[in-house]
């Protein structure tokens, strides 16, 4: 009974990772970036109540499949930092809810009204960071300094 769950488990994550690297589409259909947001799931897994999902669901090998077979096809990845506040963040107007936990499924943005799921808010931030060159897309960051010189954005959890 196990490996026939291992087996379905694998196939499904080959058919997954397959459809987004999408090798038998014509090459001006097939996507020219996948990002990924470089989750901290060996941290997830010391949460017991999500520690089953996500070992149920496999994101190791997920990205470790989308890793290479994008590489076989040419298509540049991207990982979006831990550390980025994707789920946070209104993806509308750049206002940061520092309160959000993950018992709240709904981001609700107290700035420009914005009430949308927490994980749809997130995949929009995600997207917008990969088009910005893998700069965080908020209306707070310029990108640079009162004088005009280039900073790097500041990303919490980097220890000062």
């Amino acid at each position: 009974m196990h490996t026939r769950i291992a087996n379905v488990r694998n196939d499904a994550l080959h058919k997954a990772t397959s459809a987004l690297v999408v090798r038998t589409k014509p090459e001006s259909e097939r996507p020219t970036c996948i990002v990924l947001e470089d989750l901290n799931i060996s941290g997830m897994l010391k949460n017991r109540k999500l520690s089953r999902a996500i070992v149920d669901v496999g994101m190791y090998e997920f990205k470790r499949q989308v890793l290479y077979k994008a590489a076989f096809a040419g298509i540049e990845v991207k990982l979006v930092s831990r550390w980025e506040p994707s789920s946070k963040t209104c993806h509308a107007c750049g206002w940061v809810r520092e309160d959000l936990t993950l018992a709240d499924r709904v981001f609700v943005c107290m700035e420009c009204g914005v009430v949308m799921d927490r994980d749809l808010n997130a995949a929009y931030n995600v997207a917008a960071f990969a088009e910005n060159g893998g700069e965080r897309r908020t209306v707070s960051y310029t990108g640079s300094d009162a004088c005009g010189h280039r900073v790097r954005p500041e990303t919490s959890g980097s220890g000062g």
